[in-house]
This record gives C-alpha cells, sequence and structure tokens, in this order.
C-alpha cells in the first residue's frame, strides 16, 4: 500500500507541476520569459505538494516547532499552485468556450442561409433542366422566321411575334433554372457542412459549470470559478495528502520491520541471548551493580502504538531504581550504550531526533 501512496503521491506532483506550468506559458508573453514563468511556478507545485509531508518529517526528526513552521511556510507554495491551477482551468475553459461559440455561430448562419435558400427555391417557377431549355432555345432559333425578324428586333409578322414569345418564355425558364441549380448546388453544400458539423456545435459550453450553477442556482461565472477551484483545490489536496500518507507509512514500515513479532512482553531469554551477542561491559553479579537487563524485564514493556521514550530519561529512571535496590547504577555512557545495544538485538528501533535518542515501541510499566 505504501508504494501505492508513493505512486499516486508523485502522479500528482507531476499533473499540479504541469497544471502550473501550463499556466506559467499560456499568461505569459512567448519567449524565454514565459519557459522561466513555467519553471517557476512547476517547482513551487512541487514544494506545494512535499510542504507536509516535510514539515512532518522534521517534526518526527525532533523539532516540532521548525516544522510546523515549514509547513506553514510552504502553505504560500500552496496558495501559489491553487491560483496557477485555476488560472490555467479557466484559460482553458475560456479557449473552450471562444471556439464553441464560433462553431455555434457558424452552425446557426449556416442553418438561417440553408432555411432561406430553401425558401427561395421554394418560390421559384417549376422549370426543366437548363441543357434540356438550351437545346430548345437554340432549335428555335435555327427557324428561318427568327433571321427574317433580325433575331426578334424587327418581329413585324404574326408569325414572328409568335416564334420571339417563345424565345422568350424558353429564356425566362432558363433563368429560372440556372437560378434553381445554384440555389440546389449551395443548399447541397451547407446540408453537407451542417451534417459533418464537429458535435461540439451541439454541446454546452462549460458543461460542468453549467450543471453546477443550475444545481446551486447561482450565476454562471461564479459557478464556473467555483469549479475550476473545486478541481485545482482537489488535485492539490491529493496529492499533499497522498504525499504526506506515503511519508507517514513509509517511517511507520520501517520500525515496525525492527519490531518484534511478540511485543507482549520482552523475554528473558530474548535479553540472555543478546547479552551473548553484543560487546556490552560485562556486570558481575558480586558487584553492587545494577544490571540493565534486569531493570529492562522489570520497569519497561513493549507496546502496539509508536510510543517513543527518551533514552537519557531511562537512565534517570534507572538510577533511582538502581538505588532503591542498593545497587550501584551504570554511568550514562555505558548504560545508554548497553541499552541501545539490548533495544538492537531485540528488534527495538532507536530513532535520532536531533542530539536526543529515542526507543520506539517501549513505555515504562505501569
Amino acid at each position: 500500500m505504501t508504494y501505492i501512496l508513493w505512486m499516486l503521491a508523485y502522479i500528482g506532483a507531476a499533473l499540479s507541476a504541469a497544471n502550473a506550468a501550463w499556466y506559467g506559458l499560456s499568461a505569459s508573453d512567448p519567449g524565454m520569459g514565459a519557459y522561466l514563468s513555467a519553471a517557476v511556478l512547476a517547482f513551487v507545485a512541487v514544494l506545494a505538494v512535499h510542504g507536509l509531508a516535510i514539515g512532518a518529517h522534521v517534526w518526527r526528526a525532533g523539532h516540532p516547532m521548525l516544522g510546523c513552521i515549514v509547513a506553514v511556510g510552504l502553505l504560500t507554495c500552496f496558495i501559489v499552485t491553487l491560483g496557477g491551477g485555476m488560472g490555467t482551468i479557466v484559460n482553458r475553459a475560456a479557449g473552450t468556450n471562444a471556439k464553441h461559440t464560433d462553431l455555434a455561430t457558424k452552425f446557426a448562419d449556416d442553418r438561417a442561409e440553408l432555411a432561406r435558400i430553401e425558401r427561395e427555391r421554394s418560390d421559384l417557377p417549376s422549370a426543366r433542366p437548363s441543357g434540356t431549355v438550351t437545346a430548345e432555345i437554340e432549335a428555335t432559333r435555327r427557324n428561318r422566321l427568327y433571321d427574317r425578324s433580325k433575331q426578334c428586333t424587327d418581329a413585324t409578322t404574326t408569325s414572328s411575334r409568335k416564334l420571339c414569345a417563345t424565345i422568350d418564355r424558353l429564356g425566362a425558364e432558363l433563368a429560372s433554372a440556372r437560378q434553381a441549380e445554384r440555389l440546389d448546388a449551395r443548399a447541397a453544400t451547407l446540408r453537407e457542412r451542417l451534417h459533418q458539423a464537429s458535435p461540439e456545435t451541439h454541446r454546452k459550453a462549460d458543461a460542468p459549470a453549467t450543471a453546477m450553477a443550475r444545481l446551486l442556482a447561482i450565476d454562471p461565472g461564479l459557478a464556473s470559478a467555483l469549479y475550476a477551484f473545486s478541481v485545482s483545490l482537489a488535485l492539490e489536496l491529493g496529492a499533499m495528502l497522498s504525499m504526506l500518507a506515503a511519508e507517514l507509512t513509509s517511517g511507520a514500515r520501517k520500525r515496525q520491520a525492527l519490531q518484534p513479532v511478540a511485543k507482549n512482553e520482552i523475554a528473558a531469554v530474548e535479553i540472555s541471548d543478546a547479552l551473548q551477542e553484543i560487546n556490552a561491559p560485562q556486570i558481575n553479579d558480586d558487584r553492587p551493580v545494577a544490571r540493565v537487563d534486569q531493570f529492562v524485564l522489570e520497569q519497561l514493556v513493549a507496546t502496539d502504538g509508536e510510543n517513543a521514550i527518551d533514552v537519557a530519561a531511562i537512565h534517570t529512571i534507572y538510577c533511582a531504581w538502581a538505588e532503591n535496590l542498593g545497587c550501584k547504577a551504570l554511568p550514562r555512557r555505558e548504560f545508554e550504550n548497553l541499552f541501545v545495544a539490548l533495544c538492537g538485538a531485540v528488534g527495538h528501533a532507536i530513532e535520532h531526533r536531533g542530539k536526543r535518542r529515542y526507543a520506539i515501541g517501549l513505555k515504562m510499566a505501569a
């Protein structure tokens, strides 16, 4: 599970950095300044994602105040990154909305033009194809009366006037046929364009913000900003909390690997084995020196939690215990070296916090 948390944390960090860098590029004029702005915002985003984890790490290293200061200081990186993420989402939505608006406008214009063409086409009189009408006009003009009337400029006889009237009627039909063909061709082009129009022309602009505005009954502009804030906040918090969880669980896993399987008590046989394996000062039972292994068995118990006790404080308690027994206590350095070796032999980790050492998984007996 820890590896999954680390993977999620770094995926979130990469997405956060990319989101912030994209805003730096889009918000700056093209050139070196845009790349520098993108790099700075990406670095700030990485710091923001690691903020809580760094603070927790410093805290657990024995510097709680410094850990709080670091976490709060890196909160500014979180705010900057959050703003950059919102800017990226808003700019992307604005570009998408502009494209959608342009497509929708063209789509509406094409539909309006198609409707106009269909109305104009329906008003035209019925006509045969222009090729048929043209052929009939040419055939009529080959009549000798057409030449005698000087191409219908001097139609004085009844027959010539009748011929010229026929030619005029065919000319009007030809004009209608050609106009109908032009309108039909344009209408076919528009129908094909409308049929192949992108689905984006039918989709609502900024659909998530529109849905949020309807759901919360708020202004669409406010809903769009709220949606951008929510998405950016979800990304940043998800990455930060994944990084924090990975940091905490990995530390616990390391300590857990050092702890013995049985934690209810420190068995005497384990202490005896440990004393044989480590290079600790050998204590003569005849001397009035309080034994460290006996003190551990009587005064300390193992816990399932992450209790930590200061080794120096344990020596103080050991000295009081030895005095009550009428024995001589070991010096602090000698006691700490032997105690740390005993803890390592039976699987209890020693954690360094600053200049002090803490025994993990142990507490004083009630």
